[in-house]
């Protein structure tokens, strides 16, 4: 499973077609069957799991993580599987799995599922889940509920980037993209324009914060200065903790902690004009290939979703006014 998993992972941040078919090619070449068959299936939607359904996931998250911490992670990543693969709580007895149990194969995962009843499925899933990191836990909540379908953040992005280029150009400036190992990419691109300071955004997970700390580090060596802003949250992770030093686990103290910090200052308003943008190669944003053509299957995303800075606003507007303010 964790082969398969991996496998997800990286097609769902591939751009490139032709790099998504070499992924393919090398994964069935290497891959063993009865794991090499029941792959393809899932991938071409030919599994289906009767009793493996949304609403058992949910239920399953809601004995082990405080329910309004879970329903809010749920609305900020807006994907079940993700969103409880990240949740899950660890197994601190050890074993060879991420959790402590040795991790399950795909087939014996597929195999297990068909033969399984409906009343042993919940510590049947919880055990694997136990088994399995973050990236195996997303893949099999993905396959057992029957969404692999992973080109929805895709599209978000080609119209996220697409509107923040319309934006920037309309106050006098532009978008420069380019994709890779951003501690490679960023520190390559500051040099190019003759940066003498980074601004950046990011996110609080330990992950992105590595990035970050990896970022500065080069950036530093060449005498840029770096200045990672916080864009996703109220409060830094560092100045919500507890006695003991580490995450809260559970929503309740958790907002208590935040309350008795001083509140954030109000963000500065948008800035009417902004530089041109620097002399720098971009990429085509055609190129990374986000948006589906061929077949379009994204006409319910549009109906339902406004991607950037716009769509944002409106929504963070009716979350305040119909929901906080009730």
């Amino acid at each position: 499973m964790n082969r398969f998993a991996a496998l997800l992972d990286r097609l769902a941040y591939e751009p490139s077609r032709d790099n998504k078919i070499r992924l393919l090619v090398d994964y069935f070449r290497a891959e063993a069957d009865p794991d090499r068959g029941y792959a393809l299936a899932a991938m071409t939607g030919e599994l289906v799991f009767s009793h493996a359904k949304p609403a058992l996931v949910r239920a399953l998250i809601a004995g082990r993580v405080d329910p309004v911490l879970f329903a809010m992670s749920h609305d900020y990543v807006g994907d079940l599987s993700e969103t409880v693969a990240l949740l899950w709580p660890r197994v601190e007895d050890g074993g060879s799995g991420h959790n402590g149990p040795p991790a399950p194969g795909l087939a014996e995962i597929v195999e297990t599922l068909h033969a399984t009843r409906k009343a042993d499925l919940p510590a049947q899933l919880a055990l694997w889940l136990d088994a399995l990191d973050e990236t195996g836990r997303w893949a099999l909540l993905k396959l057992i509920t029957g969404s692999l379908r992973i080109g929805a953040a895709r599209w978000w992005l080609h119209h996220s980037l697409t509107a923040l280029g319309r934006d920037l150009t309309a106050k006098g400036s532009g978008l420069v993209l380019r994709r890779g190992n951003a501690i490679e990419v960023i520190p390559a691109l500051a040099r190019e324009i003759g940066a003498s300071a980074v601004f950046t955004g990011g996110l609080a997970a330990p992950a992105a914060r590595a990035t970050g700390r990896a970022i500065a580090e080069h950036l530093t060596r060449s005498g840029v200065r770096f200045h990672r802003m916080r864009t996703t949250t109220l409060f830094g992770p560092d100045q919500v903790k507890t006695k003991a030093g580490g995450p809260f686990g559970v929503y309740t103290p958790f907002v208590r902690a935040c309350l008795s910090l001083p509140p954030p200052h109000d963000p500065f308003p948008a800035p009417a004009a902004l530089p041109p943008s620097p002399a720098a190669a971009s990429d085509l944003l055609e190129s990374w290939h986000l948006s589906p053509t061929r077949p379009d299957w994204a006409g319910g995303l549009r109906e339902t979703w406004t991607p950037g800075e716009i769509g944002g606003q409106a929504r963070l507007d009716r979350y305040l006014t119909e929901i906080v303010a009730s």
